[in-house]
């Protein structure tokens, strides 16, 4: 899709989690991730670009509930805040 400066796409990425990821361990499992990608041109060059993940839905076909992963990774385990010395992602 494209309008004037902007251009945007939508797509999907399919690999096998084999690291750890946002701090869920390697499962081996095969996952489907949608994207989406919007570039600003100006002139004859790409200026900005901004990419969407659709990290909820990755997560959830690892078996993770996504909100507990976004806690997580903003410091909250168990409902406490905890600072990042006792944050293990790993």
């Amino acid at each position: 899709m494209a309008d004037d400066n902007c251009v945007a796409g939508t797509g999907v990425v399919i690999g096998t989690h084999k690291g750890d990821w946002i701090g869920v361990a390697p499962t081996g499992k095969q996952v489907m991730m949608r994207y989406s990608d919007f570039w600003r041109i100006e002139g004859d060059k790409l200026a900005e670009n901004q990419v969407m993940i659709d990290h909820a839905g990755a997560s959830s076909q690892l078996g993770v509930d996504p909100l507990a992963v976004k806690l997580q990774l903003q410091g909250f385990i168990l409902g406490q805040r905890v600072t990042t010395e006792e944050t293990h992602y790993g």
